[in-house]
């Protein structure tokens, strides 16, 4: 999904290069991975600090935000141009889901939180080869947690797309 992302990033500021008569050269590349890891990191500390919002209070989810945003290795992993902050994106929304459902199981928020799950888990399986690790724990932690049958739904669909993409 990383090398998808940034060749759209790249055809889109190659056209907008184009139409504007400026020549982009292809070490702008490095531009648009740049933006797309600002851009995932900034999703990071929002999903983060809106979680924390919701089960800790504002001053806990400020300053694991803060945290977020001045640690200097993410900072590092976004300058990289590499696809760190992407994976840390799919494997944070699986942390966030797989909490939401265990608390949430057999009412309308726990289904909702069951479907962002299942896309989180398909998001983190196209982002890296190693993937389909996070969705596989989020699947036994609801074993664990004795959730047998979401574990199974989430598990089964996940199955199936882990089998068409390698397919």
């Amino acid at each position: 999904s990383y090398v998808l992302l940034l060749s759209a990033g790249m055809w889109c500021v190659q056209t907008a290069g184009s139409a504007l008569g400026i020549a982009v050269s292809l070490k702008a590349i490095y531009w648009v991975a740049l933006g797309l890891n600002l851009f995932a990191w900034t999703a990071v500390i929002a999903v983060v600090f809106r979680f924390l919002l919701e089960e800790l209070n504002a001053k806990a989810a400020a300053v694991v935000a803060l945290l977020l945003g001045l640690n200097p290795m993410i900072g590092y992993w976004v300058a990289s141009g590499m696809d760190t902050p992407l994976a840390m994106l799919s494997q944070v929304l699986i942390w966030v889901w797989v909490v939401r459902l265990d608390r949430r199981v057999g009412t309308a928020p726990g289904r909702r939180a069951a479907y962002a799950l299942i896309a989180a888990a398909m998001f983190s399986m196209v982002t890296r080869a190693e993937g389909f690790l996070w969705p596989m724990l989020a699947i036994a932690w609801l074993l664990v947690r004795g959730h047998r049958r979401q574990a199974l739904a989430v598990g089964g669909i996940f199955v199936v797309f882990a089998a068409c993409v390698v397919g």
